[in-house]
């Protein structure tokens, strides 16, 4: 049988992995998939950030960040949703990564940062 794809959660822009709270697990058991909630770095019980983020965070994260966390968890097609900053971050992963990625899904996401 050939494992579900998994769920990747992004948490909001000052957030964490706890304030998703039950979500994760819940909706690993009515999907039946595998689902990866992580804390960004310097966030929740992530390593410090060395530096403050650039002002191109929200790209960073699909450019950079993202594809270190999928290939440490060898993921190699996912669905994406993010909530907050974390749907803006979707959205740049998505269009990065179209191939692996099946479905993106945002909540209360925000485009640019002011």
């Amino acid at each position: 049988m050939v494992a579900a794809t998994p769920i990747v959660l992004l948490h909001d822009s000052l957030g964490c992995v706890d304030l998703w709270r039950g979500f994760p697990q819940n909706l690993s058991v009515i999907t039946g998939r595998r689902v990866v909630a992580y804390d960004r770095l310097g966030f929740g019980r992530s390593d410090a950030r060395v530096a403050r983020p650039s002002l191109d965070f929200i790209a960073e994260e699909a450019s950079k960040h993202f594809p270190a966390v999928r290939e440490a968890l060898a993921i190699d097609r996912f669905i994406i949703i993010g909530h907050s900053v974390g749907g803006g971050m979707a959205c740049h992963i998505a269009a990065r990564e179209p191939d692996a990625c099946e479905a993106m899904v945002t909540m209360s996401a925000q485009a640019f940062v002011e």
